[in-house]
C-alpha cells in the first residue's frame, strides 16, 4: 500500500510556531526528545551523554554512559526508561537523571532487541534469539506472557504493544499485527525513528517527519518539512531541530 498523502498539505499549511527554545544544539547528537513539560532530553554521540534541558533553556541535569543507551520514554519525567542493547540492560532515572533502578536482561532472556515500557510495574520485551514478545512484570520479576513470533526480529528499531496488537517499526517499514502473529498491516516508510502512543493514536516519527496511523488503517503525515533535521512530539505539540536551533510547534485549531 503506497503511503497516504490525504490531507498532508492542509495539516502542514495549518502548522504554526510557537516558541523557539533557547538552547543551541553544537555537538553531535544523537536524539531530541521532549516531555508534556517541555524540558527537552539531548542525547550527545560525543560523549553518551544525556542533557536535560528546561522550557527556559537552563541545563538541569547530566549523566554520562560508558555505552550506548535509547531513551525509551519521557513521558513520565520521574521514571525515565533507558535501554542498552549492547548491554542488555535498563535503567529507570528520575527527574534529575538520578538512577533508581536496574535490570540486567541476561538473566532473564535471549537477545533482547528491544523494549516498551507499559507502566511503573510491566514493560514488554523483543527476543530476537527466541523470537519471542514477552510481558514481564519487573517489580515482582515475574514473566506474564509469551507470545512467539517466528520472524526476523534482528532489524526491529522500535514497538508498542495496545490493544492486543502489535505495532512493529523497522527502519524502512511499518507494520501490525495481532498479538497470536496474524499480520494486520504494513507501509514502506524512508528513516524510523521510534514509535509514539497518544491515547488510541499511534505516531511513527521519522527523521525528518512524523505520520499518523489510525485503526482504519490510514496513514499519512501530520508534520514534516524538508528542513527539519530531527522532529519529536510530546501528547499535544510537535518539536523540530532547524539548523542548531529547536522549535516547538502546535496545530492551529
Amino acid at each position: 500500500m503506497k503511503r497516504l498523502s490525504l490531507i498532508f498539505t492542509f495539516i502542514c499549511a495549518t502548522l504554526f510556531a510557537q516558541k523557539e527554545f533557547p538552547i543551541i544544539i553544537k555537538d553531535s547528537i544523537r536524539d531530541v526528545l521532549i516531555d508534556d513539560y517541555e524540558n527537552i532530553y539531548v542525547y550527545r554521540n560525543s560523549d553518551l551523554s544525556i542533557l536535560k534541558y528546561d522550557s527556559l533553556g537552563h541545563k538541569k541535569a547530566q549523566v554520562m554512559f560508558p555505552q550506548p543507551f535509547k531513551i525509551q520514554s519521557v513521558e513520565n519525567p520521574l521514571n525515565i526508561f533507558l535501554f542498552s542493547e549492547n548491554g542488555q540492560e535498563i535503567k529507570i532515572l528520575d527527574q534529575n537523571l538520578n538512577e533508581i533502578q536496574y535490570l540486567n536482561l541476561y538473566q532473564k532472556f535471549g537477545h533482547v532487541k528491544a523494549v516498551y515500557s507499559q507502566d511503573l510495574q510491566f514493560i514488554w520485551v523483543l527476543d530476537s534469539a527466541r523470537k519471542q514478545l514477552i510481558q514481564y512484570n519487573y517489580r515482582e520479576d515475574k514473566i506474564i506472557n509469551i507470545f512467539p513470533f517466528d520472524m526476523d526480529l534482528s532489524t526491529v528499531v522500535d514497538f508498542i504493544v495496545y490493544q492486543n496488537h502489535l505495532y512493529l517499526l523497522r527502519e524502512k517499514c511499518f507494520s501490525v499485527y495481532e498479538l497470536k502473529g496474524a499480520h494486520k498491516y504494513s507501509i514502506d516508510i524512508e528513516n524510523g525513528k521510534r514509535l509514539r502512543r497518544v491515547n488510541d493514536k499511534i505516531y511513527v516519527i521519522e527523521q525528518n517527519t512524523i505520520s499518523l496511523y489510525t485503526p482504519a488503517q490510514l496513514f499519512y503525515p501530520v508534520f514534516s518539512k524538508e528542513n527539519f533535521i530531527i522532529v519529536e512530539k510530546n501528547s499535544n505539540q510537535f518539536l523540530a531541530l532547524i539548523e542548531d536551533k529547536l522549535y516547538l510547534y502546535g496545530i492551529e485549531k
